[in-house]
């Protein structure tokens, strides 16, 4: 790397961590930012501003603000050098590759500092697109095994993901169970729910100030009182049976159940009171039907 000069070379340090499956094996943005600094300092090069870091994934072209802007900089001569952890931090699909490909044929791009690679415009065109491909290939692959891998947890009775309000996620044995601070309190919504005295206004209100219900802690999220349009979702949602809503169906979980389907369906008749489970008759009789056009 450092037979070249690349003191002349004005580089920008770009970083990259989604929180999507494709990323969650990759160092922290932090991370990549120390260990790219380094190496700048290692090859003599000189940084252009502050190190860009950006938290979106890279799977689709035109999303990530930052790295457009980059690419923005690069075609106005602001920048003409990138550095950056590995080159999939850079692109994960064919489109942002092919931007990057031309910048470097065309000279306005004239190097690209990895960890581990360097990429200059004089260098071969089927290895740069062959390595893109590669990267690219990656996360087509991990969305069909993600996909595959979420068919047969729900197949098996689990539910893939985040379980809804009243229940959590086991991470050792990969199971949903019951919350146990909230599970009881949601029972209660349920009940008060059944008397048929209460409006979906009162019982986010009983939720709020007499349950003292809150949304599980996740992250940077939750922790807030149960918002009107979820408690709406709730009383819709047949996974409280015990049933596991996927793709259209209705498969068996394998979930404690909080209510029984019975209880379900009266709740769906106070809601709608025109809701049923049978095929509803269609022909109607009206003694002036038909009078006016």
């Amino acid at each position: 790397m450092n037979q070249r000069n690349l003191q002349n070379i004005k580089y920008k340090l770009y970083a990259r961590k989604s929180t999507e499956t494709e990323d969650r094996q990759v160092q922290s943005l932090d991370d990549q930012v120390k260990v790219m600094k380094s190496i700048v300092k290692r090859e003599g090069a000189r940084l252009d501003g502050v190190p860009l870091r950006e938290s979106k994934s890279a799977k689709r072209p035109f999303v990530r603000p930052i790295f457009n802007e980059l690419i923005q900089d690069i075609e106005d001569g602001k920048v003409d050098g990138i550095v950056c952890w590995k080159f999939d931090r850079l692109s994960r699909n064919p489109s942002d590759s092919g931007r990057i490909q031309q910048l470097l044929q065309d000279g306005k791009l004239k190097h690209i500092l990895t960890s581990d690679k360097s990429y200059y415009p004089d260098d071969n065109a089927i290895v740069f697109s062959v390595e893109a491909g590669m990267s690219n290939q990656y996360v087509r692959e991990l969305a069909a095994n993600t996909k595959r891998g979420m068919q047969q947890k729900a197949e098996r009775g689990h539910k893939p993901g985040i379980p809804p309000v009243g229940y959590l996620n086991d991470r050792i044995e990969k199971v949903v169970i019951p919350d146990p601070d909230r599970f009881d309190l949601m029972r209660m919504l349920w009940d008060k729910m059944l008397t048929g005295t209460y409006s979906m206004a009162q019982l986010v209100s009983v939720a709020d100030k007499e349950l003292h219900i809150t949304t599980p802690v996740r992250g940077k999220t939750g922790g807030k009182p149960i918002a009107y349009s979820s408690i709406c979702n709730m009383f819709k949602n047949p996974f409280y049976t015990g049933k596991l809503p996927f793709k259209g169906d209705l498969l068996p979980g394998k979930h404690k159940p909080m209510i029984t389907e019975e209880e379900y369906e009266r709740v769906q008749q106070i809601i709608d009171p025109s809701h049923t489970t049978r095929p509803k008759d269609k022909t109607y009789n009206f003694q002036l039907r038909n009078l006016f056009k």
